[in-house]
């Protein structure tokens, strides 16, 4: 008897379909008049909550634009503002608030970055990264627009110009850090408060198992053991992963059923 190779990638990998389905978790949303009204706000990805809330309240529904309100909250979650983008308003997702604001966007182009303070307005945190040939050959390069534009809106801390210095690419933990650090060093009575919880960028999780089977075509039961493998990306979308696996059963070569072969689970 011997194991060997019954599933691998591919065989368990899905996507799931709960991505379509609402999910109420309780918030409030800001009114234009400033007015604060509690209810449940439907929980989405980056991508579709930068373009609209779904809020609902004593059963009734409604669907508010960026134009209709100024904000929305998850209680103890993220916070969206709304604000003019290229001439148009959308939701940014607020991540640090304090003498030096953070805010998030993820459209169609990707992730975009925003920093505002007092006397300065709301300035996007560019960033580009590709293949440049110089003399016939490939190199790999990335901008540093932002580096200056941090440097410039933190002018007053010039402590922070190293770490400035270390942040290769626009993200959120790099962000929130110097923004944390700025406001302790310019302001360090009036706490900054950062919304944004801590999530990954992907996680995965194991989940192990073990089984025994009745194939159709062997007139015997067969032990299986082995693990399913769930990657997802929290902050793409919590609710979308990719699923795949590996098991094992004790089979021997001259009882092994293709893959296509039927089964039935016991437990």
């Amino acid at each position: 008897m011997k194991f060997y190779l019954l599933v691998i990638l591919g065989v368990l990998s899905f996507f799931t379909i709960s991505y379509a389905q609402p999910d109420f978790k309780e918030g409030y949303v800001i009114k234009k008049t400033g007015d604060t009204v509690f209810g449940k706000i439907d929980y989405r990805g980056d991508f579709i909550m930068g373009k609209h809330c779904r809020f609902k309240s004593n059963d009734t529904v409604i669907d508010y634009k960026p134009d209709d309100i100024s904000a929305f909250r998850f209680l103890d979650n993220k916070f969206f503002i709304s604000k003019k983008v290229n001439n148009s308003n959308v939701f940014l997702e607020f991540l640090i608030k304090g003498k030096l604001c953070v805010y998030y966007l993820r459209d169609e182009k990707g992730d975009h970055y925003y920093i505002e303070k007092e006397n300065e307005q709301l300035k996007e945190l560019p960033y580009k990264e590709g293949i440049e040939i110089k003399d016939g050959k490939q190199y790999f390069s990335r901008t540093t627009k932002h580096n200056g534009i941090l440097t410039h809106y933190t002018k007053e801390a010039p402590s922070l110009q190293t770490e400035i210095e270390t942040i290769k690419e626009p993200e959120h933990k790099s962000l929130i850090k110097l923004a944390e650090s700025y406001n302790n060093i310019v302001c360090k009575d009036e706490k900054c408060i950062i919304y944004k919880k801590s999530e990954s960028l992907l996680d995965v999780m194991i989940e192990p198992f073990v089984g025994i089977v009745k194939y159709n075509r062997i007139d015997k039961f067969s032990n299986q053991f082995g693990c399913h493998f769930y990657l997802w990306s929290p902050r793409a979308n919590e609710k979308i992963f990719f699923k795949t696996g590996l098991i094992y059963d004790n089979i021997s070569n001259s009882e092994q059923v293709p893959l296509g072969g039927q089964g039935k689970w016991l437990f």
